[in-house]
């Protein structure tokens, strides 16, 4: 709403397919949902943009995927470990500690995304009010060992600038 204050915003629940049918049945303008959910489903053709995250940052840890398995049983955790990406873990950490250190959960207006760079790890974040006339910005730098550090103190950023007082404002 900051970028668009004429667009009147509803919540929609369902499924990807019942959310693209509201858009056929002229009952809502457009949808925001997930692309790899379209390009699953084979629709890809249906998608009229693509909100870039230098400008939308994501829900923290949006995209990522995690394996869990009994405690115990080696030949998983083995098969795990092949799997695992240590620099797609660091940036998961630090998205998560960020949202962790303003009580952030999945109805909180917060984005953040961390990326690998040369030397780092960066992480970007926002909380906006609901009405999109007040944003809270922060970011930093830290080594991939250091992701979760790197969260606390992004998320700390934003506690100073405020972030719950505005978050006060905003959650039920």
């Amino acid at each position: 709403l900051r970028r668009r204050p004429d667009l009147r915003v509803r919540e929609v629940r369902g499924n990807v397919d019942t959310r693209i049918g509201l858009v056929h049945a002229r009952t809502v303008d457009a949808v925001l949902v997930a692309v790899a959910g379209i390009v699953r489903l084979g629709r890809r053709s249906e998608i009229s943009g693509i909100l870039p995250s230098t400008r939308f940052l994501p829900a923290p840890g949006q995209g990522a995927l995690a394996l869990e398995a009994r405690r115990g049983d080696r030949r998983i955790a083995r098969i795990a470990a092949r799997l695992d990406a240590p620099a797609v873990r660091a940036a998961v950490t630090a998205e998560r500690e960020l949202a962790a250190a303003v009580g952030g959960d999945c109805n909180l207006p917060l984005g953040a995304l961390a990326t690998v760079r040369p030397g780092g790890l960066v992480l970007r974040a926002e909380i906006v009010s609901r009405d999109g006339t007040i944003t809270l910005a922060a970011h930093g730098k830290d080594a991939l060992g250091r992701a979760a550090n790197l969260g606390r103190r992004v998320g700390t950023a934003l506690n100073d600038a405020g972030a719950q007082e505005l978050l006060a404002q905003v959650t039920p």
